[in-house]
């Protein structure tokens, strides 16, 4: 900027740096011959914008203090070696600036603690008049108003007891009822859905509307699956419903039908990776453990519920839930994490102290384990790997079935639709004879997602040569046969 006027209030030896712009002295960015020591920059209209200090290597050493252009502190920060170490403080101005706030406008300033470039530590909020306040402005005296009915609260009982007290008080209303309810009780043939209590009074998360099928479901379920590879299926073979998710697109579910299988339990939380295309783990064996931690997480995070109640709260899950990480906030509080050292061997133990691995005996996951091959099998045709179908295949869960081992499958699935899925499916993969005794025996299944399968294998059989996605059904059936697993 050949014709850009030099202000008065700038030194004549100031450089303008055209990346910054803005006058500079002692900048490295000034020219390698540039000298260190103090260095000041000012903005075009010569209002002073940084004061700073280079060592002899062009690091940053000591303060950093920025200026909005009326003059007052913008900004002040503790540096060494070029990294931000030590106290931090960000203040807003009254008069139009260009300086950024790193928090909520809501707040006017902000305070912290780093020793790296990328973590935050010892956060502390401020009003305008100097009233500490949560990072959303909230003075603290009144913010942390979960913390009474999360303290009188008890994971044993809490749908029943207390979670309808918790989203009123975090919501400010009542419950209401799930909107879903007929459409995933047709689904799925349950007459009294089990997400109702579940997901009116789950705080944070709520259960996903049911996909709208327009025909058989089977086939938009095979050749246009919604969510990630596999992810879909998978959770129609575990009997299980979409609650919300966490990041991008990590999925959280709840199972169904654990209270009406052979050996009953309550419903289980999984998590779904989509990094991993696969059930990453069990994060809770009862809704009212899953519930209690999203209560727990959602209001600390929120900032309405302070660390100690939070610490109390979170040990009556101990050992009860495995929570992936954007579940379990201020867990860390129960153990004293050194937060600034997140990744150290010392605060794993710690966790994984907490955060033991739950289902021991796979019952959750083996309907998982038992149909991972039919979640690979049943893909569009472009995305089928027999190599993939081969490898997912557990022998242990997929036995030959005698007399009364079939007989009993074939009852259960009367009533657990993922079992009769399953069922179904194996038999007509494998041209088992028994295939039409299964037909037959769920022709008027009570859940749709069965009915609708038997219709499919129906036209199949009928010679229906394939569908959108598997193009030709008899020639992956033979492709599959080759593999050898049954």
């Amino acid at each position: 900027m050949s014709d850009l006027k030099r202000p008065a209030a700038v030194p004549l030896d100031a450089v303008w740096v055209v990346d910054e712009q803005e006058w500079q002295i002692g900048s490295i960015l000034c020219g390698t011959d540039a000298p260190r020591g103090e260095c000041k920059a000012w903005r075009a209209d010569g209002s002073l914008a940084a004061t700073y200090t280079l060592d002899s290597k062009g690091w940053v050493q000591g303060v950093v203090t920025r200026f909005h252009p009326d003059g007052t502190v913008a900004s002040r920060g503790e540096w060494k070696d070029g990294d931000r170490f030590g106290q931090f403080m960000f203040q807003q101005s009254e008069q139009p600036t260009p300086e950024v706030y790193q928090a909520e406008t809501s707040t006017w300033r902000y305070e912290f603690t780093a020793i790296n470039n990328h973590l935050e530590e010892n956060e502390r909020w401020f009003l305008k008049d100097g009233t500490p306040s949560t990072s959303d402005g909230r003075a603290l005296a009144t913010a942390f108003d979960m913390d009474a009915v999360i303290e009188q609260s008890s994971p044993e009982d809490f749908l029943s007891r207390h979670s309808a007290n918790c989203y009123k008080a975090f919501y400010g209303k009542e419950p209401a009822s799930f909107a879903h309810a007929a459409e995933l009780g047709d689904f799925w043939g349950l007459e009294e859905h089990k997400l109702s209590n579940f997901t009116s009074t789950l705080i944070g998360y709520r259960a996903s509307a049911l996909r709208k099928f327009s025909g058989n479901c089977w086939e938009s379920l095979i050749a246009d699956p919604w969510d990630n590879l596999y992810e879909e299926l998978s959770g129609i073979f575990m009997g299980a419903a979409c609650v919300g998710s966490i990041g991008d697109s990590d999925q959280l579910y709840l199972t169904l039908f654990h209270p009406v299988r052979p050996v009953p339990r309550a419903n289980a939380a999984y998590f779904w990776t989509h990094e991993l295309y696969y059930l990453d783990s069990v994060v809770a064996l009862s809704e009212d453990d899953f519930s209690f931690a999203c209560a727990i997480s959602k209001a600390h995070k929120a900032e309405r519920l302070t660390d100690d109640v939070a610490a109390r709260a979170w040990r009556k899950l101990a050992n009860k839930v495995d929570l992936p990480w954007g579940l379990r906030s201020g867990v860390d509080h129960v153990f004293g994490i050194d937060t600034s050292v997140i990744d150290s061997p010392a605060n794993q133990r710690k966790r994984q102290a907490f955060f033991t691995a739950i289902d021991v005996d796979g019952y959750v996951r083996n309907y998982y384990w038992r149909a991972q091959w039919l979640t690979r099998l049943m893909v569009a045709d472009a995305d089928r790997n027999f190599s993939d179908v081969k490898e997912s295949f557990d022998e242990s869960r997929n036995r030959p079935l005698n007399a009364v081992e079939f007989e009993d499958i074939l009852r259960t699935g009367q009533t657990v639709a993922p079992t009769a899925l399953y069922l179904l499916w194996r038999l007509f993969w494998t041209r088992d004879a028994r295939l039409k005794e299964g037909l037959k025996r769920y022709e008027t299944h009570q859940a749709r997602v069965v009915r609708d399968l038997v219709d499919l294998i129906q036209r199949f059989e009928a010679g229906l040569k394939g569908i959108k996605g598997i193009s030709d059904v008899e020639a992956t059936r033979e492709s599959f046969l080759k593999l050898g697993l049954f």
